[in-house]
């Protein structure tokens, strides 16, 4: 039981103890005001109780996005070996993995982010 029910409780228990008269005007006010505010002793009761789950509830999902931003963000913090390569056709600097040409090939075709446009990458270190 919260402490508004326990209030109204007790305003109850001294409003039975001083035997108002409900057939009077005052007494039927003093009566229908108690149990208007044992009305909203059990609303609010009951908010606390949903907005407690509501906020167990904020506590998982605020746990399972840092569980997220962790994987996500953990990939960014890693170094990658990457090169700068410059879009012939935009002029646009796109980052590209330094481990482009393990394939053996000596040009790699490439499309540019920005415009869209393709153009061939030559491996510098590739023997003609």
């Amino acid at each position: 039981m919260s402490y508004l029910t326990e209030k109204v409780a007790y305003i109850r228990g001294k409003a039975d103890g001083m035997q108002i008269d409900e057939s009077t005007n005052e007494g039927n006010i003093i009566l229908e005001l108690i149990d208007l505010l044992s009305d909203f002793a059990e609303e609010i009761e009951e908010l606390n109780e949903e907005v407690g789950e509501i906020d167990e509830y904020l506590d998982i999902i605020d746990e399972d996005l840092d569980d997220l931003e962790d994987f996500v963000y953990e990939e960014d913090d890693l170094d990658y070996d990457y090169d700068e390569v410059e879009c012939p056709h935009c002029g646009e600097v796109m980052h590209v993995d330094s481990d482009i040409f393990e394939t053996g090939e000596c040009e790699k075709e490439l499309t540019c982010p920005n415009c869209n446009e393709t153009f061939i990458l030559d491996n510098d270190e590739c023997e003609e």
